[in-house]
């Protein structure tokens, strides 16, 4: 099976243990959309600097049907975050 990242995220982790379980706990932060008006490669006045890179995760499969669940969000501190 091929499966993983594009780009190292290794420094990206962040380990939770708000709910004692690592699968809902523990994540990874993604850099804002391209598109975002948080993606700069300068930061403006007043707001956080971001260096956006599109990040994907992707694995080879079989074809046919799969249920498939996604989280979001951070046990620690409240955010914005869009799918």
């Amino acid at each position: 099976m091929i499966y993983g990242w594009n780009v190292d995220n290794s420094d990206r982790i962040r380990l939770r243990t708000a709910n004692g379980n690592p699968i809902l706990d523990n994540l990874i932060l993604f850099s804002p959309d391209v598109n975002s008006h948080w993606c700069t490669d300068h930061p403006k006045m007043g707001e956080p600097f971001h260096k956006c890179v599109p990040v994907d995760w992707a694995v080879e499969v079989e074809k046919g049907f799969y249920h498939v669940e996604i989280t979001m969000g951070d046990s620690e501190i409240m955010a914005r975050y869009d799918l």
